[in-house]
């Protein structure tokens, strides 16, 4: 399994997730379900990110790129905060908390989408 990373995100106050807004009531924070998708190896037993393709959404750029990717490739795992089976392409949705244009200050989260308890849990915010 992909497991999520000692510790927890805060929790999201605004969410978007397949096109919708969800609110809930603590820091601000947006989930994008925008197509980030990571192609991973396994390699013996160490899981390995091998590449981070982007759609090229607005909700990604910054002055560094990709948001999605600069994390991923200076953090990997760390910033996953959900659990799934590993498969060869992992899509994912994502969260950053802080500017995008000083990363160094700010933090991302991802959640592979087939993550079952994220995933519920998104469609009961939507629900209500």
């Amino acid at each position: 399994m992909v497991a999520a990373s000692p510790g927890s995100p805060p929790k999201p106050k605004s969410i978007y997730y397949a096109g919708q807004m969800v609110t809930t009531a603590q820091a601000d924070m947006v989930w994008n379900n925008d197509g980030h998708t990571l192609w991973l190896r396994l390699e013996r037993e160490n899981l390995q990110i091998v590449e981070i393709s982007c759609p090229g959404t607005d909700a990604c750029q910054s002055r560094n790129g990709c948001v999605v990717q600069w994390f991923v490739r200076l953090y990997g795992f760390d910033c996953n905060i959900g659990a799934c089976a590993p498969e060869e392409k992992l899509e994912i949705c994502w969260a950053l908390v802080g500017d995008p244009n000083y990363l160094e200050e700010a933090q991302l989260w991802f959640v592979p989408v087939k993550d079952e308890v994220f995933h519920a849990w998104m469609t009961s915010r939507l629900q209500t």
